[in-house]
């Protein structure tokens, strides 16, 4: 997870500083998989089921049946500019 924020932040960083287009928030963002996956395994720890593999794995298969998706259907998140209309 560290990982992945690191590599989100430098990303975002350098289409910044190039003033182009965040590469991230065209699509279904990769951030909004990864919490809802998140979302699911704290759930699953809060009522007590930590540490458990398969809470681990109905998380991850989460993240990668919705990033599936996302991709096979071209789902977009709605961008700021496309919400003032």
């Amino acid at each position: 997870m560290i990982a992945y924020i690191t590599a989100l932040g430098g990303g975002t960083i350098r289409d910044l500083l190039l003033n182009a287009e965040i590469a991230w928030m065209g699509y279904v963002s990769i951030v909004l998989t990864i919490f809802i996956g998140a979302a699911v395994y704290l759930l699953g720890d809060y009522l007590g089921f930590a540490g458990e593999a398969w809470l681990l794995l109905i998380g991850v298969g989460i993240i990668i049946t919705i990033r599936t998706m996302a991709v096979r259907y071209s789902w977009k998140m709605p961008l700021i500019k496309e919400l003032d209309k």
